[in-house]
């Protein structure tokens, strides 16, 4: 299915990036790591670029679009 404008490209990979790092802190949530003696999950730090990527869809896009 060819895309009409740049926008709904740009959209497409911004859901891929949003989708990845979902399954990517799903996936290594269960991994620990100790970072300055404190036992932490690895997953905290994927999860902010899901974060990340959902606000600039929301923000460029709007709520509509990204609901």
């Amino acid at each position: 299915m060819p895309f009409n404008k740049k926008s709904d490209t740009s959209l497409v990979v911004l859901t891929g990036i949003f989708t990845a790092s979902l399954i990517a802190a799903n996936l290594l949530g269960s991994r620990l790591l100790t970072v300055f003696g404190v036992t932490v999950s690895v997953g905290i730090f994927v999860f902010p670029f899901a974060f990340l990527t959902a606000d600039i869809i929301t923000e460029i896009f709007g709520k509509s679009t990204a609901l």
